[in-house]
């Protein structure tokens, strides 16, 4: 019974409960379909034997708009458990309002961390802690830290997320075999790995001044053994 009550009674001194109003996470703003190309219409370019000669990938971009606190100038938090650098020009996700001395007081996160400051961007000697999993908690400990006004500042930010949707294929220059010009297309999963089931070998006649594949077309400039000179004339837009 009194171990028991020497927990609660340690836990109690280790934190203190924290009023806490949590931001409204980064909103998405906007989405568009992104095409990568490793080629400009109409601009030659030479591939030797063995390397890309095209390589196309397709994104979803997706686009958000949400609060990040940055670092306006150097300071240091430390203390028994947090220990910590901070430098111009780090960028971290806001985290809302919480209530410190009877002010109120901003914070954004560092891991489960809740890094607090002042109206005037100055980082206050108490630190909140999400570890527990519930509600955060001000750690009962009293950081020393360098901070002062213009520490850190709130500001508006996009964040921009590219994920792998639709086209993402090679196509290698292989050489000549006797009349033929021989090129490899090669698929790739959203990771980039080969995909052994979207292998496929082209030919084309050596003489050929263009190339049609799906939806290329390709003007040949010139062609030999070890290299070949050629520009992307068409394609679709998607």
């Amino acid at each position: 019974m009194f171990r028991s009550l020497a927990v609660l009674f340690l836990t109690a001194m280790l934190s203190a409960c924290a009023s806490v109003q949590y931001a409204m996470g980064p909103q998405l703003i906007s989405t568009e379909r992104v095409t990568e190309r490793s080629y400009e219409l109409n601009e030659p370019v030479t591939t030797v034997v063995g390397n890309s000669m095209i390589r196309v990938r397709d994104y979803r971009r997706d686009v958000y708009s949400g609060d990040r606190v940055e670092v306006q100038q150097p300071f240091s938090i430390n203390g028994p458990v947090f220990n910590h650098d901070f430098q111009i020009g780090e960028s971290f996700e806001y985290g809302g309002l919480t209530v410190l001395n009877d002010e109120e007081m901003e914070f954004f996160w560092f891991g489960s961390y809740g890094i607090v400051y002042n109206q005037i961007g100055q980082v206050q000697d108490k630190i909140l802690n999400a570890n527990a999993g519930g509600p955060p908690v001000f750690m009962i400990y009293t950081f020393q830290t360098n901070s002062g006004a213009g520490s850190v500042e709130r500001a508006n930010s996009e964040q921009i997320s590219n994920t792998p949707d639709g086209q993402n294929y090679q196509i290698i220059f292989s050489g000549i075999d006797g009349s033929s010009i021989r090129l490899n297309y090669r698929e790739f999963t959203d990771n980039d790995l080969a995909r052994q089931a979207f292998y496929q070998e082209l030919t084309y006649p050596v003489g050929a001044e263009t190339i049609r594949f799906r939806d290329l077309e390709l003007a040949v400039h010139e062609v030999s053994a070890d290299q070949i000179t050629f520009s992307v004339i068409g394609h679709s837009e998607n």
